[in-house]
């Protein structure tokens, strides 16, 4: 013997559960796109805001402004960034008061001379010369003195580009004297 059951519903129950999860999904999907937005935004501004005033403090400082950070409390990357800028600054200060220091110094030692000095840079071009040498060469403006247009001058065998590449083992020392004295 065979049965067939046959029932009939008119699934009313299925269907407003399923009306009532689709209704909810259209509610909860954009409240939670927008809470999200506004916790990335809040994230975001917490990030941000930090870094454009250590922005804003660094340019002071490469400004010559060596108050514009102020050290940092925490232990996260920004205020570890904050701090190494501090000493960064302290550093850059201290080595450039004692490069200062050190070209007074050897100016003030260059001046007092009784001999004549000149310095070139690596270019050839006159860095420094003393009121001594100015006075031995009778000459009061030294614009357009080179190294190796001044040793040519007075008929010296040596060109910048020779002292730059010779082999220390090469090395002479001469000297030249000009005029007489």
């Amino acid at each position: 013997m065979r049965f067939v059951i046959y029932i009939r519903d008119p699934m009313t129950q299925q269907n407003e559960l399923v009306r009532r999860i689709v209704s909810l999904f259209a509610i909860l999907v954009p409240a939670s796109a927008i809470l999200m937005f506004v916790i990335a935004l809040f994230f975001s501004k917490s990030v941000t805001a930090p870094m454009k005033n250590l922005a804003t403090q660094a340019k002071k400082l490469a400004d010559g402004d060596s108050s514009a950070l102020s050290p940092a409390r925490g232990s996260d990357e920004i205020s570890e960034l904050t701090n190494a800028l501090i000493y960064l600054s302290e550093s850059t200060r201290e080595s450039s008061e004692k490069a200062i220091s050190e070209k007074t110094k050897t100016e003030t030692i260059l001046q007092n001379m009784s001999d004549g000095v000149m310095a070139f840079d690596t270019n050839g071009n006159l860095s420094h010369i003393n009121p001594e040498a100015m006075r031995l060469l009778n000459r009061k403006f030294v614009d357009d003195i080179t190294f190796n247009k001044f040793f040519k001058e007075i008929n010296a065998d040596i060109t910048i580009e020779s002292l730059q590449y010779m082999p220390s083992e090469d090395a002479t020392e001469r000297q030249v004297t000009i005029g007489e004295h």
